[in-house]
């Protein structure tokens, strides 16, 4: 009984190649399409008074943010339990960092990074996030009213 590997893959390296340049095909799709956008941005730039078009690296983070909150959108998942009582993901983990308790005198933002799994960075964020202070777990709305208050 004889195999024919050689056949088999030749038909393999015939579908990787086309899988190529279909790859390659799509990325000049992309790049043209960001030279086109880049051009586009650098004439209405001319036209306020800008001194230089921005080039296709100046664009890369203002997209990536807008795609990272693009993504934060879709992420709002409604979960309902029960008729009714519908929760999106977002606000559970607001409640959840909202009502973590800590010791006093000990930061909130550990027991963030615990409850979420992140490092201390992403902890401090989350707290602010939800409306609480970091360092001493104080609600910020109660502390920015209280300012402006007296």
């Amino acid at each position: 009984m004889t195999t024919q590997p050689q056949t088999f893959w030749a038909a393999d390296t015939d579908s990787t190649e086309r899988a190529l340049r279909q790859r390659i095909a799509e990325l000049e799709r992309v790049l043209a399409d960001s030279n086109r956008l880049a051009a586009e941005i650098g004439h209405a730039l001319d036209g306020a008074g800008a001194a230089t078009a921005p080039s296709l690296c100046d664009l890369v983070e203002p997209v990536r943010t807008l795609r990272m909150q693009h993504d934060m959108l879709r992420a709002e998942s409604v979960i309902e339990w029960e008729p009714g009582r519908s929760y999106t993901a977002a606000e559970l983990l607001r409640r959840a960092i909202r009502g973590l308790h800590v010791r006093r005198g000990r930061p909130l933002w550990p027991a963030v990074m615990n409850l979420c799994g992140v490092g201390s960075t992403v902890g401090h964020h989350l707290c602010r996030w939800a409306g609480r202070d970091p360092d001493t777990g104080a609600d910020l709305d109660a502390a920015r009213a209280a300012r402006e208050g007296a």
